[in-house]
């Protein structure tokens, strides 16, 4: 939950300098030990955030997908969907996020192509 959290507030400053918008801080707890019920929260923040990022309602986790270890696939597809976001927004990402970009690209011209 920390290294999410810490995510969001790096991804949030880059989009901010990158549009003019006023950076707006997330603020989560850094020292939570074994609190089960703080890295519960710090997650839901991320999840709440991914959303207003604007990955898909069906790409992101629950809390328990993660810390419950219920569906932990979805959690790791809800984190590769912020990646996506972030090459979108041509922020720092991941490069596979870059080659499913391009990708889809690829494949909407294609399919294009017999329309």
């Amino acid at each position: 939950g920390i290294v999410l959290s810490r995510l969001i507030n790096v991804m949030n400053r880059l989009r901010c300098q990158q549009t003019g918008d006023p950076f707006k801080l997330v603020h989560f707890r850094e020292n939570i030990g074994n609190s089960v019920f703080f890295a519960r929260i710090n997650i839901e923040t991320f999840i709440r955030w991914s959303k207003s990022f604007g990955v898909n309602e069906n790409d992101t986790c629950t809390v328990s997908d993660l810390v419950d270890s219920k569906d932990i696939l979805q959690a790791i597809r809800n984190v590769l969907s912020v990646g996506r976001k972030c090459a979108e927004y041509g922020l720092p990402h991941p490069k596979a996020a870059a080659l499913e970009i391009q990708h889809d690209v690829r494949y909407t011209a294609i399919v294009g192509l017999f329309s």
